[in-house]
């Protein structure tokens, strides 16, 4: 199996019966992505192909990751969910309510907020327009994932921007990251000594 990238265009955050929801285009026909291909329908045939193995288990993982613990949604099928039209690959992904893993729980986080838009196809690419091998004219689907950082370049611009900063700059914000990684890490390993203290206390006290 083989991944696509892209960021997620007409990207919208959607509450129904409780439920989240986002909804938009995780690839777009007529686009050159960086792996320099363009999803083409040839003679009005569909690109793209939801197999039996997707729409039977559609779930949403974090990184092409196979454990339950890095399920992070699902996607719903069918007619103004997760379809092809003329625009490319509409999808509607339903958001897990209350993810019990740390994966699970950040990426429902990072696609909520919108700070993560980028999605990874798994599956087969097919080129069969002989007038140009670039035309991506059928793919089939067995999984889509979230992921970091998409390929679609026009797509990008429906990303949150964020402001530049200088090398200097950077270094700064740099090194208040590693302060409070560093900070975070004596807290946590402070946590596990007393923990092991207690524990020892508590054995000795029991004998």
């Amino acid at each position: 199996m083989k991944t696509k990238e892209s960021v997620i265009t007409d990207y919208k955050l959607l509450t129904e019966d409780g439920a989240t929801y986002i909804t938009g285009y995780a690839n777009n026909k007529g686009v050159v992505d960086s792996y320099g291909d363009i999803a083409t329908s040839i003679n009005g045939q569909p690109v793209y192909n939801l197999t039996k193995r997707f729409q039977y288990n559609p779930v949403a993982l974090v990184d092409h990751g196979r454990s339950v613990g890095n399920i992070f949604g699902a996607f719903v099928l069918g007619p103004g969910a997760t379809f092809e039209d003329e625009k490319g690959l509409h999808i509607k992904l339903r958001l897990m309510d209350d993810p019990q893993t740390e994966i699970a729980r950040h990426a429902v986080a990072a696609y909520k907020s919108g700070v993560a838009r980028a999605f990874s196809i798994g599956g087969e690419w097919i080129y069969d327009d002989p007038t140009n091998k670039s035309h991506l004219t059928s793919a089939i689907i067995y999984e889509i994932s979230g992921v970091a950082i998409g390929a679609d370049p026009v797509a990008l611009s429906n990303a949150p921007q964020y402001k530049s900063m200088d090398k200097e700059a950077e270094g700064r914000e740099s090194q208040k990251v590693l302060e409070i990684l560093i900070a975070e890490y004596r807290k946590s390993l402070s946590s596990q000594i007393l923990s092991a203290i207690e524990h020892i206390q508590k054995r000795k006290g029991d004998a």
